[in-house]
């Protein structure tokens, strides 16, 4: 069986890249931007009304595109600045994470492309820093001392421009990842959300 399956997969690959009109192009490019994180929280499964914001954070990394006409693949490495509200929004907490979406990607007209995929992030060391909802700085706590999970993973889909610029592409993305672990430790649940704004170049 797995011979098999690993003929049809070669024959496929040999069309697709055989086919008449098919450009094959590998790119890597850099890109960075702005995030808007928060938690969604639930108890017994059930939604709980808060008093959480979209907190601001930043995002920059590389990435990596395959294309073969219309349709192709990116993924991305990224470092994450991300904040989140606390259940009653009186303190927010934030930590750097790394940040890996895989994409497939469709272009639906010239420039413009549509992606769907999966995410994974894990937070870069152990500390949080802590603020009150004025920005006022509490000092520092643990991810286990805020009840989160440190790791994370969930669905992404996003809308993009792809403009060419000589030898480079330069690209303006934004992206919804919906969250599906549940990061909160203790007795609620909780699931990240995060809009991302990214631009970037591509070689």
């Amino acid at each position: 069986m797995n011979k098999k399956l690993s003929k049809i997969a070669l024959g496929l690959g040999v069309l697709l890249f055989s086919a008449p009109n098919a450009h094959a192009l590998l790119g890597f490019g850099l890109k960075g931007g702005m995030g808007l994180s928060k938690l969604s929280y639930q108890l017994n499964g059930n939604s709980i009304a808060t008093n959480t914001s979209f907190q601001t954070g930043f995002l920059l990394g590389g990435s990596a595109t395959f294309d073969v006409g219309p349709v192709g693949v990116m993924a991305d490495i990224l470092w994450a600045r991300r904040g989140f509200d606390s259940l009653d929004g009186t303190q927010q907490a934030r930590g750097n994470y790394l940040h890996i979406p895989v994409q497939a990607k469709l272009s639906i007209i010239p420039m413009l492309f549509v992606s769907g995929g999966m995410y994974y992030s894990r937070a870069l060391g152990d500390t949080l820093s802590l603020s009150d909802s004025n920005g006022n700085a509490l000092g520092n706590t643990t991810y286990a001392g805020a009840a989160l999970s440190k790791n994370d993973f969930g669905l992404v889909a996003g809308l993009g421009v792809s403009v060419p610029a000589g030898v480079t592409s330069i690209t303006a993305e934004i992206r919804f990842n919906f969250g599906l672990s549940d990061l909160n430790t203790g007795l609620n649940s909780s699931r990240a959300n995060h809009l991302d704004f990214l631009v970037g170049a591509t070689f």
